[in-house]
């Protein structure tokens, strides 16, 4: 190889410097740091709480949405609102 001993390790320093850089970017993202440019503000008005598997088709989920809480059933031929809890219930 014609590349010299000091240019090797120049270039190999980089590569791990870059890298070292792109796993603290990913780590700081995935700690809750910083908010990516994808995630809106509109996106945390929905949330899921919970979830219950009854079978492999059958399942009980507790969403929030805007500060109520909706349990919902899902099944084969769609879902069904079981109860409504917080804000605005009725």
């Amino acid at each position: 190889m014609d590349v010299a001993d000091g240019d090797l390790i120049r270039e190999l320093l980089g590569v791990l410097m870059v890298f070292a850089l792109l796993g603290a970017a990913v780590w700081k993202l995935r700690s809750g740091g910083v908010t990516p440019p994808w995630k809106s503000a509109q996106a945390a008005r929905l949330e899921t709480v919970g979830r219950v598997a009854l079978t492999a088709q059958h399942a009980v989920h507790l969403v929030r949405i805007d500060g109520r809480e909706l349990v919902v059933a899902t099944h084969p031929q769609g879902c069904s609102l079981l109860a409504t809890t917080g804000e605005g219930q009725s």
